[in-house]
C-alpha cells in the first residue's frame, strides 16, 4: 500500500472549544457524552463516502474517564485503522472530490462535530438533568 501523508487541521480548536464549554457544565454524566457521541458518530457515517462499505463500518465508538476518579467522562468516535487504514487520507480529500455516495463529504468527522456543537452541548446538559451525578 502506498505510504499516505496527510495533516489534520482545525480539530484541536474545536476540540479546545468544546471542552472548555463541557467544564462550563457541572454534573455532566458518562451516558451524556456517550449520547453525544452517537450522534456525531451518525452525523460522520452520513457524510462518509462509500465505495466498498470498509471506511464506513470502521466507525467506531469508545467512552470512559479521563481521570482516576471518574469524574470525567470522554468518548472517543473515529474510523478504524485496521479496518480502513485510508481513514485519515479520505477524511482530508480535497472538497472539489466527486464523491460516488449522493450528500458524501471531505471531513466528515470533523464537519459532524462541527455543525452539531450545540446539539452536543444540549444532549449533555439535558443528560444532567435526567441524571444527577
Amino acid at each position: 500500500m502506498p505510504q499516505v501523508n496527510f495533516k489534520v487541521k482545525g480539530l484541536q480548536d474545536i476540540q479546545n472549544k468544546l471542552n472548555q464549554a463541557l467544564r462550563g457544565i457541572e454534573g455532566h454524566t458518562r451516558e451524556g457524552v456517550k449520547d453525544a457521541a452517537i450522534l456525531v458518530k451518525s452525523e460522520a457515517q452520513a457524510l462518509t463516502s462509500i465505495d466498498t462499505g470498509e471506511l464506513i463500518s470502521s466507525a467506531f465508538l469508545r467512552t470512559g474517564f479521563e481521570d482516576s476518579a471518574k469524574t470525567k467522562p470522554v468518548a472517543l468516535v473515529g474510523y478504524g485503522i485496521n479496518k480502513a487504514p485510508y481513514a485519515a487520507a479520505v477524511h482530508e480529500m480535497p472538497a472539489s472530490t466527486k464523491w460516488k455516495k449522493p450528500g458524501a463529504e471531505n471531513k466528515f468527522l470533523e464537519k459532524a462535530v462541527f455543525r452539531n456543537l450545540s446539539k452536543i452541548l444540549n444532549i449533555i446538559i439535558r443528560s444532567t438533568k435526567r441524571r444527577p451525578v
